[in-house]
C-alpha cells in the first residue's frame, strides 16, 4: 500500500475544514500549492491525510491528489 503521495490544496469551506476534525491550521496552507502526504487515517465518513510539510492532518476532501 502506497503511503506518501504528494496532493495539491484546494481550499475548503469551514465547515469542511472542521468535519471530522481536530485538524491543523488551514492557514499554514496555500490554495494550489503541492503537499507530500505521510499517512492517512480513513474513517467511514472521512479520511484524514497528515503532511508533511506542516507535521498537521487535514481533511482529504480539501486537497486533489497530483
Amino acid at each position: 500500500m502506497e503511503t506518501e503521495y504528494q496532493v495539491k490544496f484546494v481550499g475548503c469551506s469551514e465547515s469542511q475544514s472542521r468535519w471530522g476534525g481536530p485538524y491543523g491550521d488551514h492557514s499554514k496552507l496555500e490554495v494550489n500549492k503541492i503537499y507530500t502526504v505521510i499517512d492517512k487515517e480513513i474513517h467511514s465518513q472521512h479520511t484524514k491525510l497528515f503532511l508533511e510539510e506542516t507535521g498537521e492532518c487535514y481533511n482529504s476532501v480539501c486537497f486533489e491528489r497530483v
